[in-house]
């Protein structure tokens, strides 16, 4: 396990726990697939939300910021799970992608 998944899980078990589900956001992305997610999330049926993030991260033809987007609310779900290898992977993916996203913005 590297250093940055044993920070994230020594972080993340000390203070997800006691926090309500309700206090955790999720990062709203400018598509109607988005929108559906979100709908999901407020009903507590973060199992379908994931779906669509999933579907929008793994498909290379969306924008990388949507990609980003998609990527940074799957990690939170897999934290609250309690899966942070796979959260650290897709934080990082989230970084990345939100990066390179902001790029082709500037290019406008």
């Amino acid at each position: 396990m590297g250093h940055w998944t044993l920070f994230l899980k020594n972080f993340f078990s000390k203070r997800l726990i006691p926090i309500s589900k309700e206090y955790i956001e999720f990062k709203m992305g400018f598509n109607k697939e988005f929108y559906k997610a979100q709908e999901y999330v407020k009903e507590a049926r973060l199992e379908e939300a994931l779906l669509i993030w999933e579907e929008i991260f793994s498909d290379e033809t969306n924008p990388s910021y949507a990609r980003g987007i998609a990527a940074y609310n799957i990690a939170v779900y897999k934290t609250i799970v309690r899966d942070y290898d796979s959260a650290t992977i897709y934080f990082k993916w989230a970084e990345e992608l939100e990066q390179e996203g902001l790029q082709e913005f500037e290019k406008f």
